[in-house]
């Protein structure tokens, strides 16, 4: 992610497991936003990975979060590395910017290491029903 409202304060990584099979996870403690008229808004970022590699093939599943809001703090179950998020928005419908990915890479003697990537962002959850989880339904 590259923009200017990115910088962090604080990061924290972990993971855990084998170079076969392991569980990575950053969380971290974004800049405020701060509006000309209001109050400062917190903002947050957890993501996870989870990566198994098989042979010369490594595959691997990434979930990230970004969550804000006035007043709105540290929040434990949005920074544990074992909680899926992406239930977490849903079920429980928490406000935030849930970010699902795909990775695959395979290394040949040949041509290197090949790899693709695939994320899906921008589905940003709301306390509103109506609201479309493709963005670009609500553009108007």
């Amino acid at each position: 992610m590259l923009s200017n409202y990115a910088y962090t304060y604080d990061q924290l990584y972990g993971r855990i497991g084998t170079d076969r099979v392991h569980l990575s996870t950053v969380i971290a403690r974004l800049d405020d936003s701060i509006p000309p008229t209001g109050p400062h808004i917190e903002r947050y970022f957890s993501i996870h990975r989870f990566a198994i590699q098989v042979k010369n093939w490594e595959l691997a599943g990434t979930e990230s979060y970004i969550y804000s809001g006035v007043g709105r703090g540290f929040e434990p179950s949005l920074v544990n590395p074992f909680n899926i998020y992406s239930l977490s928005w849903r079920n429980e419908r928490q406000d935030g910017n849930l970010g699902l990915g795909a990775e695959a890479s395979v290394r040949t003697e040949r041509l290197g290491t090949l790899a693709g990537q695939l994320f899906i962002d921008e589905t940003a959850s709301s306390r509103h029903r109506t609201r479309s989880i493709f963005p670009l339904r609500d553009c108007r």
